[in-house]
């Protein structure tokens, strides 16, 4: 996959710690060392406003669906309510004892949900008067590093190797323990049945909520073990940064219920990396696939539908050819396909 730069936003002054998009896509929204939030035009790169207020480094930024108002949150240890349209703050949200690292809204915006490297998980109500938190979520061991915030879920990821998974209905807290510091956390796949975690050993992780938190791949080729690297995820890629500068966007294709007897198992071997996912039984739809008869004749097909076996839940032939080597270049061409 090759990715262009389509523009530079260069008016942060030091590190930039978090940048995210509006609902549209027209906008960015951006904050950094230089304790400024930016809102620029993501078109034409012109920068259309600044929010000044923080006294720290900014380290995260939420914006409601409407882009009325936005969150923040940095070294200050409090969470800042603005109003986008005249740059002003609202609000200012007290309850941390350290520094606030992430920070998520639900979609009006009416709840606010922080974490911080206290430990601890703030959650506000907006329509409230009060400015302390509604409730405190203190189950996390080490610093919270990422919030994911849903009508009936609140997801939080930590330092201490786990992520949680409060359901407000229920009262409930699941505990999903991955061995290894969590740094980001995403929703992935239809329905958000999937769960991508960056972790601290160099890997994006994903879960499969419907089964017990399993893990069902592992996405590594980035570098993360020093810095909080950000992974993202829609419907068919998961997208993760790395410490050397570079970004990395993994081929993710699920379907509504992914067992151990639907699996794929693939190895992909580039000039550059070597990776090993696992996939539905489903391929990628681009790719040229040789060598997918069921019965071995080795035919090839130029259309990837032509996999019955596969693509049309054939679970008995599948389980009988789990196992395909695909050889491609730097541009992600598919060279051969074999079936073992």
């Amino acid at each position: 996959m090759k990715a262009d730069v389509v523009q530079r936003l260069t008016e942060h002054t030091g590190s930039v710690n978090t940048a995210i998009f509006d609902a549209t896509g027209g906008y960015v929204i951006s904050g950094g060392q230089d304790k400024r939030i930016l809102l620029s035009n993501s078109r034409s790169g012109q920068l259309v406003q600044s929010y000044n207020g923080h006294g720290w480094a900014i380290q995260d930024i939420a914006i409601t669906r409407d882009s009325s108002q936005l969150v923040s949150c940095g070294g200050d240890r409090m969470v800042f309510v603005w109003d986008v349209n005249i740059a002003q703050i609202k609000r200012k949200l007290t309850g941390h004892q350290q520094r606030v690292d992430c920070i998520a809204t639900n979609k009006d915006g009416s709840i606010v949900a922080s974490g911080s490297f206290d430990t601890n998980v703030c959650i506000w109500d907006l329509r409230a008067a009060p400015r302390t938190p509604l409730q405190m979520l203190k189950e996390s061991k080490d610093g919270v590093s990422s919030l994911v915030l849903s009508d009936t879920q609140l997801i939080a990821g930590s330092i201490d190797g786990s992520v949680r998974t409060y359901d407000m209905r229920m009262a409930q807290c699941i505990v999903d323990s991955l061995g290894t510091s969590v740094v980001s956390v995403a929703l992935a796949g239809k329905q958000a049945h999937f769960l991508a975690v960056g972790c601290m050993d160099s890997s994006v992780q994903l879960l499969d909520r419907n089964d017990q938190g399993k893990v069902v791949a592992a996405f590594t080729g980035h570098r993360c073990t020093e810095y909080r690297i950000h992974c993202d995820a829609n419907d068919s890629l998961i997208a993760s940064g790395s410490q050397d500068g570079s970004s990395l966007c993994h081929s993710a294709f699920w379907g509504k219920k992914l067992e151990s007897k639907y699996l794929v198992e693939v190895t992909m071997t580039t000039s550059l990396t070597h990776r090993h996912l696992v996939y539905e039984t489903s391929l990628p739809k681009p790719y040229r696939i040789v060598h997918v008869d069921p019965d071995g004749n080795g035919d090839d097909a130029e259309n990837p539908d032509d996999m019955d076996w596969i693509n049309r839940g054939h679970e008995e032939k599948a389980r009988r050819r789990t196992r395909l080597k695909i050889t491609v270049d730097e541009e992600n061409q598919i060279h051969e396909v074999e079936c073992g």
